[in-house]
């Protein structure tokens, strides 16, 4: 995590529910609604969908880096 003070927003999603996009359209809504509706489940006090803006941050960190965040591997 990356902290600049007086600009970071402490907006860092735990455990994020993704899907491949190769599913069917109809399943991938179905998940979603299954995963809002089971919260408890996941021990979460809400869910919300994902903002991929909050991704700007490190994705910039890795063009600066010269890191291609399609190609990198963890």
């Amino acid at each position: 995590v990356y902290e600049i003070p007086n600009v970071s927003l402490k907006k860092n999603p735990d455990n994020v529910l993704t899907a491949s996009k190769a599913i069917p359209v109809d399943i991938m809504l179905k998940i979603t609604a299954a995963a809002y509706n089971s919260k408890d489940a996941f021990g979460a006090d809400n869910m919300a969908p994902f903002d991929s803006d909050s991704l700007d941050f490190s994705l910039e960190l890795m063009q600066k880096g010269k890191i291609d965040p399609l190609a990198y591997t963890w």
